[in-house]
């Protein structure tokens, strides 16, 4: 926070502050130790006039998070189909121009770790290997659907408390086909993972956000992705599927 501070940004872009609730006096003594460290560490010079300067590539660094042109939410639930981005484990990266940062916080330990990747394939790379996406098959006997996530959240409990049969009863009254219904409620009653990954595109005022997701049962994968009126879009995707959308889904960042 405190090299944030200095490239002029009041907060970042996936982590809470810190520094919040503290007195003046615990948080000028906060960033007195962050400078201090900072300059053991040779990130920043403290001048004799106590002006700081900041090494160049540092500088670059922080400018991604302080001030990103998009950043990448990467959520992640496993042994679940609960919604990944209530109850999921999250990651964060950033995108100024050709660079890209990962932003880790340890909020046990009130740290951040700033890691420089090698452009938008090591985003998509650490997304995958996030997600666990390898080579599995796409959900069998499967078939698209378009599902309200209301609906969706209902078949998740359904199947979670009585099983995969009530739960395609449960989507056969949606309407969206019975190879769909099945092979959804079989994913839902015994699933692997649950995964979204949302791209947030700051322009000016505005925030423009796009997704894309994964489910995965014993079953196979789903792709998910947003639709209007808040329903969601499900379609049978192998892993070589997903790990190629989500490569064109990250690179299309800017």
């Amino acid at each position: 926070m405190y090299l944030a501070g200095l490239r002029g940004a009041t907060a970042l872009v996936g982590i809470n502050d810190p520094l919040r609730g503290r007195s003046p006096e615990e948080v000028a003594s906060a960033l007195e130790e962050a400078r201090d460290t900072l300059a053991a560490r040779h990130f920043l010079a403290v001048e004799a006039d106590e002006t700081i300067a900041l090494d160049f590539d540092v500088a670059r660094v922080v400018d991604t998070v302080a001030r990103p042109r998009r950043s990448l939410f990467a959520y992640l639930v496993d042994a679940a189909a609960t919604d990944a981005l209530e109850t999921g484990v999250r990651r964060v990266f950033h995108l100024r121009g050709s660079l890209a940062v990962e932003l880790v916080a340890d909020d046990a330990h009130e740290r951040v770790q700033l890691v420089p990747l090698d452009g938008r394939p090591a985003i998509a790379d650490a997304v995958l290997g996030f997600w666990a996406v390898a080579d599995q098959p796409a959900a069998q006997d499967g078939a698209a659907a378009v599902i309200p996530q209301q609906a969706l959240r209902r078949a998740v409990a359904i199947a979670a408390a009585d099983g995969a049969q009530a739960a395609e009863r449960s989507l056969l009254e949606l309407e969206i086909g019975p190879l769909a219904a099945r092979a959804l409620a079989t994913t839902l009653a015994r699933p692997r993972r649950n995964a979204a990954l949302l791209a947030l595109q700051h322009s000016g005022l505005e925030r423009h956000t796009l997704g894309i997701g994964m489910l995965e049962g014993d079953n196979g994968l789903w792709r998910l992705r947003p639709m209007p009126a808040d329903a969601v879009e499900l379609t049978p995707c192998s892993g070589p599927q997903l790990a190629e959308q989500i490569r064109a889904f990250v690179a299309a960042a800017s």
